[in-house]
């Protein structure tokens, strides 16, 4: 068993969270699962639970709310960007409470993500990519993408897709 200063876990659970921010994924990865292996000093501290969801939502699946791009300012809008580390061939996210509904969300890779709309009201899906593309495939048709920078300076590709109630999308990258 590995032995760790009593202290350590506040201080590593927010590191995973900040690796994947910068598009760090496989040592973001890392860090989830030393802060949840058997016999971690006080993982069960609140900080480390909700340190790992933050994480896997908002880092290893990418979701976030942007708050800009939208013709209508009213529109909810959700991103996804699939982080996986090279071990980690698929992740899917089910009943995530998004406004007055649920989303899931399945990343196969990094290239491949599939978004199920559960709620009631029509969300306006970002669906991002690391890299660049001229274009994308949205449910079999290509489509011009936009591309940009993320936070890390890392290239990302997007598409924005509405995605109506109780429907679903697929966007993958041209191969």
């Amino acid at each position: 068993m590995q032995s760790e200063p009593a202290n350590e876990v506040e201080e590593e659970s927010h590191y995973a969270e900040t690796l994947y921010k910068y598009g760090v994924s496989d040592p973001a990865y890392a860090e989830i699962l030393d802060l949840t292996r058997a016999g971690r000093v006080r993982q069960e501290y609140p900080e480390v639970s909700f340190s790992i969801i933050g994480a896997i939502v908002n880092g290893l699946m990418g979701v976030n709310d942007p708050v800009e791009g939208t013709a209508d300012p009213s529109a909810i809008v959700v991103a996804t960007l699939p982080q996986l580390s090279k071990q980690t061939h698929w992740a899917e996210l089910r009943n995530l409470p998004v406004g007055t509904g649920t989303i899931s969300i399945r990343h196969e890779g990094s290239k491949r993500t599939v978004f199920w709309n559960q709620g009631k009201d029509k969300l306006i899906w970002r669906a991002m990519f690391p890299g660049t593309s001229a274009k994308l495939i949205i449910n079999g048709k290509a489509v011009r993408a936009e591309s940009g920078m993320l936070h890390s300076s890392k290239p990302i590709t997007w598409v924005q897709i509405p995605v109506a109630a109780g429907m679903s999308a697929r966007v993958h990258v041209r191969e």
